[in-house]
């Protein structure tokens, strides 16, 4: 009956009108337009998409309720973590007995198996590549990393251990990398992998090339890489040798004295000692020549010592990278009176401490005096500071790092250095402190810097080292070869109280924590994980998952950035303080009263669980409900389980239009980093639907959660909807898809398809739009579907039930329903039922929802060649109503949110969907609007009318990055695209630089959805789902919108219009213009195919012409082969001596660092014939109007994009994130393009060096051109500046 209704209200809503000028009557009929959809939404979700049939569902079905006190579930989480981390040690223990065992043959001088470089070529080929490594490996033996300059005699226990690991392995498989590092600074990893591009090559001298044992005979580092490579795992291994917190302060010398080779070698040592350190260590650092200068001349590193975090770490390398010499001399005195102040300051609030502090000056200098009489003027400072710090409770230890240049003579400088790191006050006649307050430390030469993992090695020697072994327990890092976050837990190998290296293994946080990480936040409560000295997050809600890491780095951040309510600074010093606790805090927000945070600390690690809820107990529903006798479904692996006569081609996507497909994430699952680890095989699907089909309840679980079944038994109840109405809805041409999931992320989808494994519905934008709209129909911006079926639009709505409280019955959101309309359709909407008005040439009709984003637009329809249409603004497409909107403070609010995870503030629109009736401006020169909101919906409608040609409006948005024009002021009035800001952190407390930067955080970037593999072949093979045939369609109105069909209007050039418009294939004239290239990077373009099988009659003959073309073009290509052929082949032959080194001549104008890490080449690990969607093999170009979903601006590296908030989705199925091609728009542009210079030596200074400060500091995967604000109101980046157009 429903559907005779429906069908009746869609054929009345696609009435056309007449045209109309915009005034009275066009008011009213916007209003009725407006009025008339929020009517065709309602039905929409409740009859075409089942919202009524699945409410009153989840209202009737029968269900027990379980009561779960929080404080059971902190004490669950905190025995397992306690427990994989006893395991993880009792691991650790049994490779450190092994390592003394071949430590004690090593003594004996009985011979052992020795080295295995990683970079022997004969061990890659018998690699392969490893889901769980990420990478190519080898579990058949381990490999060594093996500094230069390490003799023969140095003890590491190398391949001995692949025993001892492969058994690790087997016993423990969660684990990832294990490794031993020896004190001489070789390192063994277990499996040998495949090291970075770039980092090998063969050495000149070669023994027996049979004898993988040979030094001589193995591949060292490139010099390049060398260093970097050899320092991974090495700040791990310093913390585990020194696990107390280690204060070093370094002084680099760059006076006139030092040659060019001199001040690299200062430069090598100082970014080594810096990546040494791990977050518990402090880091200080002076430039000192006639003068000093700091990487920031700010309250903070002119003062004292900072968190050796990644944000110091980044400042600090920038500050070095950039040092040059001067032209005067070298102050020696200044430096280190400087230092010393730095030190008194640092320890000043911890002087009443039961025990003494102590820190390590790096001096690193050529040590040339000015005159003789220095010397001593240095040895006196020393002295004098010796007491004092000894009165204020600590000591300090001064390592000097002679710079050698072999072409320049060595006289006094050398003796020099030494005396100052021994403190040999009696030969300067220096009054010398007492001897028990003196810490000598040691002199080093150093000539070069091929060999600083070596030289270096003893570096924290003359610091205090505990005399017994404690296993450590690492904060989250960045693993750069497998491409995930991981946790190190190391412990230190002591023979008779020698060390002899650290033994270590990593394991995943997303395994360490996955209860954490996969926990079910709802209104009523979440959890999160800290670090117990400084409150650090590890992860929390705001984070996305470990999984889903797109940075090359992890930026530490406190909790109480996140945890922003009154008094939490309060519970944080008690959560630090204490084992475990629970404090309440009253709270007015969203109908809540209070909240109450509860935590444990986890045993022997650096962890605290906490779960912060707003009622006293957890309370669960279990649907008890069996399964419907007529409900079929089947799981998503349809390539395992699915019968091949039900199998159909939905675009990209292997499907089935018989039943729906049902997939079953890993947070649904009670181990959900097991689940990640097993491999979907038939069997295991067959036991997945035989528990999931069982109505009887004898089947055993095979590892889901409990309420998990009866998930699955409400809400495929909606499946003979969807099958009913695929049939008899007119709406089914424009519907893609239909999906529906529930909070533990089961995910129903019709026309059933493949969906990759990583994948998590509860983490797209459609849900958690709709979980924060309850009630209202949620459209979501459009974006490029990677199943294929072009740029799509995705409407949701909540399904809610009822959970009985103590007091009151109160609704939750159960499921989320919707599905997936192409882009054309709500065009076709508003050019149907705005009448003809919309297509006239100085009107636009538009849809955009509460952010500014456009759902509907011309601009989005029109056939220009591989135009954007993601996330196209208001701001950008229609100036003059945003200059005049953001008048109206009670429709539009411009507002701001801090995102830590790249140390940016965001700048992004709300619109007031409440708005009743029209709004339209009153003062209209060049243009009259008007703007209605749809009900019980997330969209407005607005038309505008544009009368004249001048620039009109003003709306700056940057063309090159997302860095916005002026970073020091943000006003109501001001029209900008979404953009952002640097955000500064004070490195040395870790709180907010400028209290007014104290906004709410982002909300964390919603998720990208990966590739699955198809076997091409197996796609071609299969009959289409559904077969329209676009050639029947003769008109545009009939074409547009509907599935896989575009109307094409432009020649193969993109700007001569065909004879004969008509309605093709979407592949074949994707945007309107034939044979161009979709954004899809794996499609071939049918531009050099001849389409006279589908081209209408009346057409040019083209195929004579490109015949022709063609044959011209082969003698003049055979032509010129053969000329060069001859001529090379008698002629002088050149080899040029420049490498490739994968630099883009693009960016040679950019500041880069000298060590910036290319990028990654991916492993091969799908053969040829399978359609992998993340191929970018294509030439599809970065889209201006696409940001990656993980992509923050780096340090003002560009991302050539226009400026925006919120990045969209990509996919609502399976697919990589894909890149729309590079175009500029119709608009009129005018490209404002300055240079600036910052000459690195003023690096020093907060104010005068905005490269160091407008600036978020995460590396993107390539470099991009830099945008800098040098100034308030200087334009430093293209700006696309927009005006009215009329044409």
């Amino acid at each position: 009956m429903f559907i005779v209704c429906w069908f009746t209200i869609v054929v009345s809503l696609v009435g056309v009108h007449h045209s109309e000028t915009i005034g009275g009557d066009v008011e009213r009929r916007l209003s009725s337009v407006s009025d008339q959809m929020k009517h065709w939404l309602q039905l929409a979700v409740n009859h075409e998409l089942g919202v009524a049939h699945l409410q009153h569902i989840y209202r009737t079905v029968n269900s027990v309720t379980h009561d779960i006190q929080f404080n059971d579930i902190v004490s669950d989480i905190t025995q397992k973590m306690t427990k994989k981390l006893e395991d993880l040690s009792a691991v650790l223990e049994e490779t450190s007995e092994r390592v003394k065992e071949l430590f004690q043959i090593y003594l004996k001088g009985d011979e052992i198996k020795t080295l295995r470089p990683c970079c022997d070529q004969r061990l890659h080929a018998v690699m392969h590549f490893d889901g769980h490594f990420n990478t190519q490996i080898t579990k058949a033996t381990a490999c060594d990393s093996v500094p230069n300059g390490v003799t023969d005699g140095s003890f590491s226990p190398g391949i001995n251990l692949t025993e001892q690991y492969r058994a690790n392995l087997d016993i423990w498989p969660n684990i990832k990398w294990q490794y031993f590092i020896s004190i001489w600074g070789l390192h063994t990893e277990f499996p040998a992998y495949l090291p970075l591009p770039n980092s090998c090559h063969t050495n000149d001298v070669f023994n027996d090339i049979n004898d993988f044992n040979s030094f001589a005979n193995k591949l060292v580092y490139n010099d390049v890489y060398n260093e970097d490579t050899l320092q991974r795992h090495r700040d791990i291994y310093m913390a585990t040798v020194l696990p107390q917190s280690k204060n070093i302060l370094l002084v680099i010398d760059r006076g006139s004295a030092l040659t060019a080779h001199q001040l690299a070698i200062a430069k090598a040592i100082a970014k080594y000692i810096l990546n040494s350190l791990s977050l518990n260590d402090k880091i200080g650092l002076i430039s000192v020549s006639s003068d000093i200068h700091y990487p920031i001349s700010d309250s903070c590193l002119t003062k004292r010592l900072a968190n050796a975090n990644y944000e110091t770490k980044y400042q600090f390398q920038r500050f070095i990278d950039g040092l040059q010499r001067t032209n005067e001399n070298t102050n020696h005195v200044l430096g280190l009176k400087n230092a010393f102040e730095m030190l008194a300051n640092t320890f000043e609030d911890i002087k009443d401490n039961e025990s003494p502090s102590e820190a390590l000056i790096v001096y690193i200098s050529r040590g040339l005096l000015t005159a003789l009489t220095d010397a001593r003027l240095v040895m006196e400072v020393i002295a004098n500071e010796i007491n004092k710090a000894y009165d204020n409770n600590y000591s300090f230890v001064i390592n000097s790092y002679a710079l050698i240049d072999d072409t320049k003579p060595v006289m006094y400088e050398m003796d020099f250095l030494r005396e100052i790191a021994e403190m040999n006050f009696q030969k300067f006649n220096v009054l010398s402190p007492d001897p028990f307050k003196i810490r000598p430390g040691m002199m080093v030469a150093v000539n070069s810097t091929d060999n600083l993992s070596f030289t270096l090695s003893g570096i924290y020697s003359v610091l205090t080292r505990p005399t017994h072994s404690s296993v450590y327990i690492s904060l989250p890092y960045w693993d750069a070869i497998s491409k995930d976050v991981h946790i190190s837990v190391s412990k230190s190998v002591i023979h008779r109280g020698q060390l002899i290296g650290v033994v270590g293994l990593d394991i995943s946080l997303a395994d360490l924590a996955e209860d954490i990480i996969q926990y079910v936040s709802s209104d009523d409560s979440y959890a999160f994980l800290i670090e117990k000295t400084h409150g650090i997050a590890i992860h929390h809600p705001l984070f996305s998952p470990p999984n889903r890491q797109t940075h090359d780095q992890i930026i530490h951040t406190s909790i109480e950035h996140f945890e922003q309510i009154p008094g939490f600074d309060v519970i944080k010093k008690s959560m630090l303080a204490n084992n475990e606790g629970i404090e309440t805090i009253k709270v007015n927000f969203n109908n809540k009263t209070h909240i109450t945070y509860q935590w444990r600390r986890v045993l022997s690690s650096p962890y605290i669980v906490v779960i912060a809820s707003f009622k006293t107990h957890d309370r669960k529903h279990s649907i008890t409900a069996p399964l419907a006798k007529d409900i079929h479904f089947t799981y998503h692996r349809l390539d395992l389980n699915a019968n091949p006569s039900i199998l159909c081609r939905h675009f990209k996507q292997l499907a089935t239009i018989e039943t729906a497909t049902l997939f079953i994430p890993s947070k649904a699952f009670l181990s959900p980093f097991a689940n990640d680890m097993q491999e979907e095989t038939t069997h295991v699907v067959q036991r997945y639907m035989a528990y999931l089909n069982d109505n009887t309840k004898l089947i055993a679980n095979p590892g889901f959660k409990s309420t998990i079944r009866g998930e699955v038994h409400v809400i495929t109840g909606v499946i003979p909807l969807w099958k009913t109405l695929l049939e008899s809805s007119e709406m089914s041409k424009f519907i893609v898809r239909k999906y529906i999931t529930t909070p533990n992320g089961v995910f129903l989808l019709y026309p059933g398809a493949l969906i990759d494994k990583s994948f998590d519905p509860t983490r797209r934008e459609w849900y958690t739009k709709a979980v924060l709209n309850p009630g209202k129909v949620v459209f979501t911006a459009p974006y490029l579907d990677v199943g294929g079926a072009g740029y799509i639009v995705t409407i949701s709505h909540v399904i809610e039930g009822y959970k009985s409280d103590t007091n009151t019955n109160t609704r939750n959101t159960v499921a989320v329903i919707a599905m997936d309309f192409t882009l054309g359709y709500f065009h076709s909407f508003l050019q149907t039922n705005l009448g003809s008005f919309c297509r006239s040439q100085q009107v636009r009709c538009f849809i955009m929802d509460d952010k500014g984003y456009l759902i509907a637009h011309p601009s989005l329809v029109e056939p220009i060649q591989l135009a954007p249409i993601e996330q196209q603004h208001i701001t950008h497409k229609e100036p003059l109503v945003a200059n005049d909107l953001l008048h109206n403070k009670l429709f539009v609010k411009k507002t701001v949110c801090n995102s830590f995870a790249d140390r940016t503030i965001q700048r992004f629109y709300n619109f007031n969907t409440s708005l009743t009736g029209v709004l339209t401006n009153s003062i209209h020169d060049c243009g009259k609007y008007l703007i209605a909101s749809v009900s019980d919906s997330n969209i407005f409608i607005g038309i505008v009318n544009h009368t004249c040609d001048s620039m009109a409006a003003f709306c700056p948005c940057s063309m090159t990055d997302r860095l916005c024009l002026n970073c020091h002021r943000m006003e109501q009035t001001d029209c900008e695209c979404p953009c952002e800001c640097p955000l500064e952190l004070n490195l040395c407390t870790g709180q907010l630089f400028d209290e007014e930067d104290r906004n709410p955080s982002c909300p964390p970037i919603t998720d990208s959805v990966r590739p699955v593999p198809v076997m091409k072949h197996t796609l071609e093979s299969i009959k289409k789902c559904f077969d329209i045939s676009c050639y029947e369609k003769k008109s545009e109105n009939e074409c547009q919108g509907l599935m896989g069909c575009e109307w094409c209007q432009l020649d193969r050039n993109g700007e001569t219009p065909l004879k004969n418009p008509y309605c093709n294939n979407q592949n074949r004239c994707f945007g309107g213009i034939l044979g161009a290239k979709t954004p899809y990077p794996d499609e071939i373009s049918d531009m050099m195919l001849a389409h006279d099988d589908y081209m209408p009659m009346g057409s040019a003959p083209v195929g004579p012409v490109a015949g022709g073309i063609m044959i011209c073009f082969v003698v003049l290509a055979l032509s010129v082969y053969c000329y060069r052929y001859h001529s090379t082949r008698h002629g002088p032959h050149y080899i040029t001596s420049i490498t490739d080194n994968g630099v883009n001549p693009l960016h040679l104008d950019n500041d880069f660092d000298d060590n910036d890490p290319q990028d990654d080449i991916a492993p091969a690990i799908v053969p040829n014939n399978v359609v992998v969607l993340a191929s970018f093999e294509n030439a599809a170009q970065v889209s201006p109007y696409r940001i990656n979903a993980g992509y923050r601006r780096p340090g003002g590296d560009s991302d050539h994009g226009y400026s925006t908030m919120t990045p969209h989705e990509d996919s609502e199925l399976a697919g990589p994130t894909y890149n729309e091609p590079l175009l500029v728009g119709r608009d009129r542009t005018r490209l404002l393009n300055t240079s600036s210079q910052s000459d690195a030596t003023n690096s020093s200074s907060r104010t005068s060096s905005p490269s160091l400060v407008c600036q978020s500091i995460v590396k993107p995967p390539k470099p991009m051109p830099s945008t800098i604000l040098e100034v308030p109101n200087n334009v430093l980046a293209q700006v696309q500046v927009h005006t009215v157009d009329t044409h």
